[in-house]
């Protein structure tokens, strides 16, 4: 399971999704990242904060909140409850809250695990 810091990290990294590009949907379901947030809400996480509250901490977890806030509003997750703080000028989300998957997420994650067990021939 990754650490809620590595989500940001392996963002910037994965080749199919950046941060900046967090608008175009089909690469928004393509990536690992999504799969792995909405494994960790189907085994029962509930809570999700950025691993301190140093400044690049929240700035590196807003990537998550981002992908959160985009699986909810594409029907994944029951609720999505941002707490957002202000530090040096600065607003930041430091926790979201989730109820859990809906039907559509849990057949959207059952499928994608389908996907890649399948046996070739």
């Amino acid at each position: 399971m990754l650490k809620l810091m590595e989500h940001s990290k392996v963002l910037a990294a994965d080749d199919t999704l950046r941060a900046e590009n967090l608008t175009d949907y089909t690469v928004f379901l393509r990536s690992s990242i999504v799969k792995e947030l909405l494994r960790e809400i189907d085994s029962g996480k509930t809570s999700f904060t950025p691993s301190s509250n140093t400044d690049d901490h929240l700035a590196e977890f807003q990537s998550t909140v981002e992908l959160l806030r985009r699986a909810h509003r594409s029907g994944y997750i029951k609720s999505f409850t941002p707490h957002e703080i202000s530090l040096a000028d600065n607003s930041y989300c430091d926790q979201v809250s989730v109820e859990g998957l809906t039907s559509q997420g849990r057949e959207y994650l059952q499928g994608t695990e389908n996907q890649y067990n399948r046996r070739p021939g």
